[in-house]
């Protein structure tokens, strides 16, 4: 989680920086406050998108901690299920089979 946090911060930062300098340059400022101005934006928006990041994760760790509970998995046996035999009908059935072999309708 730590390094995802890391890399959200990143894209924070440099599209901070990345538009600070755009609009500085299409502002017509001169070169060093626009970089100066941008080295700023960047660490802010590190610092931001570093807080936006934790809570993220924060909050989707907790959806699916919620979730997980509310729908817990089933133990599954792996023995096998005994077989019935060929003759058997299954339950709830007997009424129709003897209707049938006695030719009437079910």
């Amino acid at each position: 989680m730590r390094n995802q946090v890391k890399v959200i911060a990143c894209g924070f930062a440099l599209l901070g920086f990345a538009l600070a300098v755009i609009s500085g340059l299409m502002a017509g400022n001169p070169a060093t406050m626009v970089l100066g101005r941008a080295l700023i934006v960047l660490m802010l928006c590190n610092v931001l998108g570093h807080v936006a990041g934790t809570i993220l994760f924060r909050v989707v760790d907790e959806h699916v901690h919620a979730y997980e509970a509310a729908r817990p998995v089933p133990e599954v046996s792996l023995t096998a299920a005994p077989a019935r035999s060929a003759s058997s009908t299954p339950p709830g059935d007997e009424k129709f089979s003897k209707n049938v072999s006695q030719g009437g309708s079910a």
